[in-house]
């Protein structure tokens, strides 16, 4: 014969259900005749429990909707300090005019001192697809960061006679070449531009012209 044990599941329960399952207990077992079992502890502890629970629950509840109430303040509160404070340090910036020490006088933090910006790196993994139209290259590579603009640069022959001549200067890492000579070989080359000069150039990439 197969026995079962009592298997209440109080982990899986919130508050609310805790009650309710205490509840259903006392009914039901308040409902035995008294010789058939006696609740060990009794069932009034139990109501007792379940009563003080349900209040706590309430108060929790309570004070949850009084925080979520002022923190909706003091984030509006706070908006309404930044906004006056962004204002306030305009008014000092149009009289600074630039004076970094009248800027701190007025117990504002002054912006750093801007940086040069050094070499760029090179040009990393130059791709080279055909464009939509016969005679057109599609050249794509990574973006550097903090450059102006890139040279593009191809030639017919990398080892040999033929220059490197500069097609195109974008201002975003991919580009149509155009103006090839369908069926012929073309290699390409780029590099970055930024306030310090020009950058190593990335390493040519080859592609046969559709």
């Amino acid at each position: 014969m197969t026995k079962f044990f009592v298997k209440l599941g109080l982990r899986g329960l919130n508050i609310a259900a805790l009650v309710a399952l205490a509840r259903l207990i006392v009914t039901k077992m308040g409902l035995l005749p008294p010789l058939v079992i006696t609740p060990d502890p009794p069932l009034a502890d139990i109501t007792t429990a379940a009563n003080k629970a349900e209040a706590s629950a309430a108060r929790v509840a309570a004070a949850k909707s009084t925080l979520a109430q002022e923190v909706a303040t003091q984030d509006t509160d706070e908006k309404s300090l930044q906004d006056l404070l962004t204002a306030e340090g305009r008014t000092v910036d149009n009289k600074a005019k630039g004076d970094k020490a009248f800027i701190e006088s007025c117990g504002m933090p002054a912006s750093d001192t801007p940086s040069p910006v050094g070499e760029l790196p090179r040009v990393e993994n130059l791709s080279l697809t055909h464009g939509d139209n016969p005679g057109e290259v599609d050249a794509h590579w990574n973006r550097v960061k903090k450059s102006r603009n890139y040279t593009v640069q191809i030639t017919a022959d990398p080892i040999g006679s033929a220059p490197w001549t500069t097609k195109v200067t974008p201002t975003k890492s991919s580009v149509t070449i155009t103006g090839q000579t369908s069926g012929a070989k073309v290699w390409v080359q780029v590099c970055a531009n930024g306030t310090a000069g020009a950058a190593p150039f990335s390493d040519p990439a080859v592609i046969v012209v559709p």
